[in-house]
C-alpha cells in the first residue's frame, strides 16, 4: 500500500535552489520586466475605489502602486526597445504587430504618468483643503479619475496583448545570453527517415531494331536444304477385259 505524503511534508530542495540565478543581458530583461507594471496598474483601481467610498487613507495606497507601476512601465518600455533591435528577420505580420505594440506600449506609459500625477494632486488637495474633502465633491471627482484610470488600463492591456500575440504566435523570444549545460549541447544523432519511398513508375523503354552485325550482312546467304523425296504413289492396276459371248 503507498501511502500518500503529508499536505506538511517539506520537499527535499537542493541547495543550489538558493542561489542567485546568472542575471540575464540588458536586452533580455523585458521578459523580466513586462509583467510587474501591468499587475501593479491593473489593481490600482481598486485602491482608488476603497478610497472614494471608505477611507481617504487608503487613496495613499494607491497612489504608492501607481507610481511604482508607472516607473515599471517605463522600465518595460525601455527594455522593450532594447530586445527589440535584437529582432532580425520575422514576417511582414510579425513586424506589423511589433509596431502596434510599441506604439500602444508607449502610449499606456505616457498616459499612466500623466494619471500618476493628477492623482496626486487630487489626494494632496483633499488633505490640504476641507472643500474637496466633503462626499459630494470627493465622490464625484474620484469617479471621473476612475473612468480615465480604467481607459488607461484598456490601453494598457491591448498592449500586452500585441506582445503576447507576438510571443506566441510568432515565437519572439527573449535572447537570454545563457549556454545551456554540456549534456544539452551534446549532438543528437539524426532520426533515419522511416518514410516509405514511393515506388518510381515503370520506364517504358522502346525496343530498338536489331541492326545485324556488319560482318553478317556482308556474309552470303546459306543454301536451302533440299527436301526429302517424297515415295510416288503406286499405279492403279487397269480393270480386267471382259471375254467375248461365245457363238
Amino acid at each position: 500500500m503507498i501511502l500518500a505524503p503529508s499536505a506538511f511534508s517539506l520537499p527535499q530542495i537542493p541547495l543550489e535552489s538558493f542561489v542567485p540565478p546568472t542575471p540575464p543581458p540588458p536586452e533580455a530583461l523585458h521578459v523580466l520586466v513586462v509583467h510587474s507594471p501591468i499587475g501593479l496598474l491593473l489593481v490600482a483601481p481598486l485602491f482608488v475605489l476603497l478610497a472614494m467610498l471608505f477611507r481617504r487613507s487608503a487613496g495613499w495606497a494607491a497612489l504608492i502602486i501607481l507610481v511604482l507601476g508607472t516607473a515599471g512601465a517605463w522600465a518595460a518600455v525601455q527594455t522593450g526597445v532594447d530586445a527589440r533591435d535584437m529582432v532580425e528577420d520575422g514576417p511582414d505580420a510579425m513586424w506589423q504587430v511589433l509596431e502596434k505594440h510599441e506604439e500602444l506600449a508607449i502610449a499606456a506609459r505616457n498616459v499612466f504618468t500623466v494619471v500618476t500625477v493628477v492623482y496626486a494632486f487630487i489626494l494632496g488637495w483633499s488633505f490640504l483643503s476641507e472643500k474637496i474633502s466633503r462626499l459630494t465633491v470627493w465622490i464625484p471627482l474620484n469617479l471621473v479619475f476612475l473612468a480615465a484610470l480604467l481607459a488607461a488600463n484598456l490601453l494598457l492591456a491591448n498592449a500586452a496583448h500585441q506582445g503576447g500575440h507576438l510571443v506566441h504566435l510568432y515565437g519572439v523570444h527573449a535572447a537570454l545570453g545563457i549556454e545551456p549545460p554540456a549534456a544539452e549541447r551534446a549532438e543528437v544523432p539524426a532520426v533515419p527517415d522511416t518514410a516509405t519511398p514511393e515506388p518510381a513508375p515503370p520506364e517504358t523503354m522502346t525496343p530498338a531494331p536489331e541492326t545485324a552485325p556488319a560482318d553478317q550482312a556482308s556474309a552470303p546467304a546459306a543454301p536451302e536444304t533440299a527436301a526429302a523425296p517424297t515415295a510416288e504413289p503406286a499405279p492403279a492396276e487397269p480393270p480386267p477385259v471382259p471375254s467375248p459371248p461365245a457363238p
